[in-house]
């Protein structure tokens, strides 16, 4: 198996191919099949050196993890090398590094004892992990990616340091070569299908609302006029009321006096009749 993995002077430790595809890739020193690269169709039987890194998650504690992930893991024909790179709040006794792997916690805890703050370029850690371990962690991945979480000591502050660094590397032999289909040219394109049935009706949608009231309508035309209606009966006529008893005759007046006195008594017999006449 090769030892080139990395330059271990990149204080990342990411191989330049992977930081470009962020996929898994051929370490340095060893052919990129085409097919990753470029996305040509070829076949490739070679077993290939796989490494795959999270990227730098930043800064972490107890009570607030750093998450990231290993995308496009696979099965591993050797041990699993595994790289960690940290630079934190780590010079104390209570100040460490704890790391999860799908699930699987390495054992260590890291910079217990030996840990410093904020150091310019990142402390670099490893171990391995048998292929078994592995290949069941991967099994059990979704989607070939497998969650990666650092969790600190108690007394580890997560924004202590600008530039903190939490970071995991892996790199192992591929136990089954990776197999990129042959890509065919595109066929004709097929006939029409038939033009399926219709399907049943829908149940009846549900009463609409009560729509607006709508606008007053023109006036009607004016209607005929009525009949004019029949004439009364003319009224009984009155009887005439008696005479009067004749005055007594007075002494000659002036011709004045005697006019005025002749039509007091018209008058009064005019009145006579009309107050005969109302009772009638």
């Amino acid at each position: 198996m090769p030892t080139n993995r990395t330059n271990r002077t990149s204080p990342f430790a990411i191989d330049s191919c992977a930081r470009a595809l962020a996929m898994p890739c051929v370490l340095a020193g060893f052919a990129v099949p085409t097919a990753l690269t470029q996305g040509t169709a070829a076949n490739q039987d070679e077993a290939q050196v796989i490494q795959i890194s999270t990227g730098n998650l930043g800064g972490f504690s107890a009570s607030v993890p750093a998450r990231g992930t290993l995308e496009g893991v696979s099965q591993s024909a050797t041990p699993v090398h595994v790289t960690v790179l940290l630079s934190g709040d780590f010079s104390d006794r209570g100040e460490f590094a704890s790391v999860t792997l799908g699930g699987w916690a390495y054992p260590t805890r890291f910079l217990e004892l030996n840990g410093r703050d904020c150091t310019a370029a990142p402390i670099e850690l490893a171990f391995d992990i048998d292929p078994a371990t592995w290949n069941a962690l991967v099994a059990k991945a979704t989607s070939f990616t497998m969650p990666v979480t650092f969790v600190g000591g108690p007394d580890v502050t997560a924004d202590a340091c600008v530039n903190a660094v939490s970071q995991v590397s892996v790199s192992y032999l591929e136990l089954s070569p990776r197999r990129v289909p042959v890509v065919g040219p595109t066929g004709p394109q097929g006939d029409r299908g038939p033009v399926g049935s219709n399907g049943p009706s829908g149940p009846a949608g549900p009463v609409g609302p009560v729509g607006p009231v709508g606008p007053v309508g023109p006036k009607g035309a004016d209607g005929a006029v009525g009949a004019v209606g029949a004439v009364g009966e003319v009224g009984a006529r009155g009887e005439v009321g008696a005479v009067g008893p004749q005055g007594i005759q007075g002494e000659p007046a002036s011709t004045a006096w005697a006019w005025l006195a002749g039509m007091s008594m018209a008058v009064s017999v005019i009145s006579l009749v009309i107050a005969f006449l109302k009772r009638k």
